[in-house]
């Protein structure tokens, strides 16, 4: 049986998507998203797979949030 997340994910994802968005995907380190999630790297790693499924996971949560006004601004 999976062990059940100990952590916030969402919490994760938006502390990742703002360091990102600060400052962008090449100058982010796993340390630096370890400091921001206050998560350890082996447990970023054991939720998302790496650091650019982390990223996809925090533009997903942008594209749903902040930026679905594009989508919608295109649909119209």
């Amino acid at each position: 049986m999976a062990r059940t997340r100990e952590f916030d994910t969402e919490a994760a994802v938006s502390r990742a998507m703002e360091l990102f968005w600060t400052r962008g995907y090449e100058a982010t380190s796993m340390a630096d998203l370890v400091a921001a999630t206050g998560l350890a790297s082996a447990r970023l790693y054991a939720a998302f797979g790496s650091k650019q499924d982390l990223f996809r996971e925090a533009v997903a949560r942008y594209e749903a949030g902040d930026g679905a006004f594009a989508e919608h601004a295109l649909g119209e």
